[in-house]
């Protein structure tokens, strides 16, 4: 194991704050050190170089600060297994299956492997055996399990909710401004400190479509870049859909969705465009969720958008031309191109392994997808399929949430959104059937937040009880109804 010098900064700063004894501070230093999932904090040489990056590092951290809680009240631990009951199994099996599963159906099925090396060919398959990736996935699974319990516990007892919607906030202007430098210095010393970031044992690509530079900041590729992007994009759109600190979320939401448009990322428009749809069917199914001056606004800005991007389609033909074909080569042509062939190749090898394992799987990460639902499928059988999805409806299920129109029932649903539409590009891209940390964390947060009158000795969500978590509200702000 080999420590980097993002590592031990990391550390020293985990330690500070644990010293501190807050774990909303620990959380919202978790999920602000994801903008380095490019990074690595440790590389792990005895299992072929795979990396850490820092924000796992400081989930460790996060779940010794929890322990504190947990002693004066032992409850909590516990209502938060509850509460995550499904994610728990998910989670645990995965764990269990990747050691043994890959042994079972050892030699039973040609994969295509999660980390190929010595490959040749993007067709190219080995048969089914235990391997280092499935140690990493695993860890990477029982991570994102904990992140979602720490999650909870550490929302669970705050009195302020208002580093949440900061740190989400920050994360995005910061993530958004990492990708306008990235091009806007490309080839200026700037691109010694994007390497500095871009430590980690990734394929860290650069990429140019026709005269266009691909965005993809201090992250590994664009389709990472644009696939966190969405997720933060989306958790400050919902935040201003609920008036929640409404300038800065929604500024924040304009420029991310921007960059967004600007990336040349199929994972980008594809995430967009799901998420549009998810928007549609929230406002034809509950008329009264949306608010009419949230409609209008973002109906101007739709229209400023078409009318900016039409008169630059008229002022340069080059550039509409050179326009056209990105979009084309990045959307229509995708599916016949030679990624999109392998893209199929390796959703294919979810559902075999699935009927080659008879339903339980073959393990996490004993092959690579291109879809998280094929790769649960393929990874985890039914047991990891049922699971998840039980799990994703309890997310945005309305439960024994916090009181109509209170600071915490918001929050609660715009995290809840998040989690499940952050899925979205995962259901076309995703390599492993890992939801990721980000996931845990917005779940986490949502049913938290959803579930406060089960949790024993809980600070009370009426507005205006002196422990209600609170959150600035602009004067003559008024909830609307759902």
């Amino acid at each position: 194991m080999i420590p980097t010098l993002i590592g031990a900064a990391t550390i020293l700063l985990g330690c500070w704050l644990l010293l501190r004894r807050s774990p909303m501070a620990l959380l919202c230093a978790v999920i602000a050190l994801s903008l380095l999932d490019g990074s690595a904090a440790l590389i792990l040489t005895s299992l072929g170089g795979s990396s850490i990056p820092p924000g796992r590092i400081m989930l460790g951290f996060l779940l010794l600060s929890c322990f504190s809680l947990v002693k004066e009240d032992a409850g909590l631990f516990r209502q938060a297994i509850v509460d995550n009951v499904w994610l728990v199994i998910f989670c645990v099996y995965s764990f269990i299956g990747a050691f043994l599963l890959p042994r079972i159906f050892q030699r039973s099925m040609e994969v295509f492997p999660l980390r190929p090396i010595g490959m040749r060919h993007q067709f190219d398959t080995i048969p089914l055996f235990f391997s280092s990736q499935n140690i990493t996935t695993a860890v990477y699974l029982i991570g994102t399990g904990i992140a979602a319990l720490c999650c909870y516990i550490a929302v669970a007892r705050s009195k302020n909710l208002n580093p949440i919607v900061t740190a989400a906030i920050v994360i995005t202007v910061t993530h958004a401004t990492l990708g306008i430098l990235g091009v806007a210095l490309r080839g200026t010393p700037w691109d010694h400190v994007v390497e500095f970031f871009r430590n980690g044992s990734y394929s860290q690509v650069d990429q140019r479509t026709k005269s266009f530079i691909r965005i993809n900041g201090i992250m590994p590729e664009p389709s990472v870049y644009a696939d966190f992007g969405l997720a933060w994009f989306i958790l400050c759109f919902e935040l201003w859909l609920r008036h929640i600190r409404p300038r800065a979320t929604g500024l924040a939401a304009a420029l991310m969705a921007v960059v967004l448009m600007l990336s040349t990322s199929s994972t980008a428009y594809v995430g967009l465009a799901g998420y549009a749809l998810v928007l549609i069917c929230r406002a034809a199914l509950m008329p009264p969720y949306l608010r009419a001056d949230k409609l209008i606004a973002i109906g101007a800005v739709a229209l400023l958008g078409l009318a900016f991007v039409a008169l630059l389609m008229i002022a340069s033909s080059e550039a509409a031309q050179a326009f056209e074909e990105m979009i084309r080569q990045m959307t229509v042509d995708k599916a016949g191109s030679d990624s999109g062939l392998q893209r199929a190749f390796w959703a294919r090898q979810g559902l075999d392994a699935f009927f080659v394992s008879y339903g339980l799987g073959i393990g996490a990460g004993s092959f690579r997808s291109s879809s998280i639902v094929t790769a649960i499928l393929g990874g985890m059988g039914v047991v990891g399929i049922v699971s998840f999805i039980v799990y994703l409806v309890q997310i945005g299920w309305p439960r024994r949430g916090a009181q109509p129109g209170s600071e915490a029932g918001d929050i609660a649903d715009a995290m809840g959104w998040t989690a499940i539409a952050s899925l979205i590009p995962a259901l076309l891209t995703q390599a492993s059937p890992d939801p990721g940390m980000d996931f845990a964390c917005f779940a986490g947060i949502a049913i938290a937040l959803k579930c406060r009158n089960a949790i024993p000795n809980r600070p009370a969500d009426r507005a205006g009880s002196p422990t209600a978590p609170t959150i600035p509200r602009p004067a003559g702000w008024r909830h609307v109804s759902r």
